[in-house]
């Protein structure tokens, strides 16, 4: 470089807006800098403030003295220079695990393309609302979630233009003292369907809280005599009951029968598990069965071959799900009895215990 170019390199720096003091060129010289808020340029008399959207990159070229702040994503700005054309899309949205218990982690991943920024919605009193990158990943807390399954939204955005995802997320009880899924099933992904809620009254005709085996059949397992029951549309029946007392090799059934009233009956999915709401058979085949009329056989400690074992002393639970498959993961009710089986209302079966 010689005399005269640092003269007129100086003598450019001196225009306003055109440089950095000596402090920021120290700094931002040569480098990108990512999700910057603004660029401050020493101006007289005073200095000048450039406010950046989320997502930018600024690069000092030293040698010309030029700042470019451009988007991560180039699509965010492309065809025109107002970007009036711009095209925004979200390209992937994802929460993984879908189905947590109360108080766990999940992560949520995303990206956008064209877009400045994203708001993410459907959760609240999370960290999860607000505003974000076009692309990246989150973890989120459930602590402050009640158990429900939800509806979770993210919105990118490029001035007026913008696109939408939504996932869903199903947050169950926490285990102990006060019921709720056990952690070993979370752990082993014995959990509710995604998208499904429990029903907690299944008598026809009654409002009687049912989430027991002593509430619908008022004995305690293994004694019920024929209930009526009703399960309304996208919820599933989970009963407790406990194997206290039963010996090794008592055994017996529980039946499902046509009801003798307006409920539509239909085929379903019947487990005997230690998991509320687990329609898998990861735990022992005999304990899972897709039926439209017919029994689930279990023993104690002991079976023939096509019998459920069930252990003595120990918490399971009786699950029932409408639905016209067998398919994983279990999210789709119908009542195939019906005479449109995903918009009938309820479905049921009168339920009976038999002991051998």
């Amino acid at each position: 470089m010689n005399h005269s170019e640092s003269n007129e390199r100086v003598a450019r720096c001196l225009q306003p807006v055109r440089c950095l003091s000596a402090l920021v060129l120290a700094v931002l010289a040569g480098t990108a800098f990512a999700q910057s808020q603004s660029i401050i340029l020493d101006t007289s008399p005073t200095p000048t403030t450039i406010e950046l959207l989320d997502g930018t990159d600024v690069l000092l070229d030293p040698l010309s003295g030029n700042i470019t702040a451009t988007p991560l994503d180039p699509a965010a700005c492309s065809a025109t220079t107002d970007c009036s054309d711009v095209q925004v899309s979200i390209t992937s949205f994802n929460v993984s695990p879908s189905t947590v218990t109360q108080g766990q982690t999940t992560n949520f991943g995303w990206n956008g393309r064209g877009a400045w920024e994203c708001q993410g919605a459907g959760l609240p009193a999370t960290t999860w609302n607000g505003t974000k990158l076009p692309a990246g990943n989150q973890a989120v807390s459930t602590a402050a979630l009640s158990p429900d399954t939800y509806t979770v939204t993210l919105e990118c955005s490029n001035g007026p233009v913008t696109d939408t995802a939504d996932v869903s997320l199903t947050v169950i009880p926490g285990g102990g003292g006060g019921g709720g899924v056990p952690a070993f099933c979370v752990d082993d992904g014995r959990v509710p369907p995604a998208g499904l809620t429990q029903d907690t009254a299944i008598i026809d005709g009654s409002s009687t809280v049912t989430q027991t085996w002593l509430q619908l059949f008022g004995q305690d397992f293994p004694q019920g005599n024929g209930r009526d029951t009703a399960i309304q549309r996208d919820r599933y029946a989970s009963l407790q009951f406990d194997t206290d007392g039963l010996a090794t090799g008592v055994s017996g059934r529980v039946t499902f029968d046509v009801l003798q009233t307006f409920v539509p009956s239909g085929q379903k999915i019947v487990t005997l598990s230690q998991c509320p709401g687990d329609f898998t058979d990861l735990n022992d085949n005999n304990c899972k069965r897709f039926l439209g009329q017919g029994s689930v056989r279990w023993a104690i400690n002991s079976g023939g071959g096509f019998d459920c074992v069930l252990q003595p002393n120990t918490t399971y639970y009786l699950n029932i799900l409408y639905t016209d498959n067998d398919d994983a993961p279990y999210d789709d009710w119908a009542c195939t009895g019906a005479s449109n089986p995903t918009t009938a209302t309820q479905c049921g079966d009168i339920i009976n215990s038999l002991v051998n």
